[in-house]
């Protein structure tokens, strides 16, 4: 009966997953890092300090939050600053070239693995738009039994606010920062 069929299920869902597979359907999961920037943590310092922070983080130690909230003016406690003036002014400082990225998103694992850098805007059109930096990008593929397969793609960004790497959206504004020359 019903416990036959509890017991019978978890029996093969533990079998599936020490041969590789996942534990409900029984598909061969495989997980590939796509590209991994190792960016450093930096946490904001200021309520409104995301972008400088990630500036700063992007920089790879060649500015700090606080030169890049300076040239900016404002108060990292009251102000934001726009994603678009944060990055003219930061590709200035820095020599390195940016542009808002309107390609396919697929296209950017290897543009990071060639040394380009990847800032999003999180929720740019609303009264609280934030500011992160991509940092990794894994790839699952997932082999159905039936031989479907399925890809996932996953992006985790450096989040100065939050203390952490976080997973994200790619559907929000993006802005790529090209390599230094």
């Amino acid at each position: 009966g019903l416990a036959g069929g509890l017991i019978g299920g978890v029996a093969g869902g533990i079998s599936a997953v020490s041969d590789g597979r996942d534990f409900w359907h029984g598909g061969r999961v495989e997980r590939h890092i796509l590209a991994d920037a190792h960016l450093d943590f930096v946490q904001q310092q200021g309520e409104w300090n995301c972008g400088p922070a990630c500036g700063e983080s992007a920089s790879r130690g060649e500015l700090t939050q606080q030169q890049i909230r300076e040239i900016l003016g404002g108060n990292s406690n009251e102000n934001g600053i726009s994603d678009r003036n944060l990055w003219s002014e930061w590709g200035k400082m820095t020599g390195r070239a940016h542009c808002q990225y309107t390609s396919d998103v697929s296209n950017i694992a290897s543009q990071m693995n060639q040394g380009a850098d990847f800032a999003v805007t999180l929720n740019p059109n609303s009264a609280y738009p934030h500011e992160v930096l991509l940092n990794r990008i894994t790839l699952k593929t997932i082999t159905m039994p039936s031989g479907k397969i399925i890809y996932k793609y996953s992006y985790y960004a450096m989040d100065p606010n939050r203390g952490q790497y976080v997973k994200i959206s790619m559907s929000d504004r993006i802005f790529k920062l090209f390599p230094k020359l």
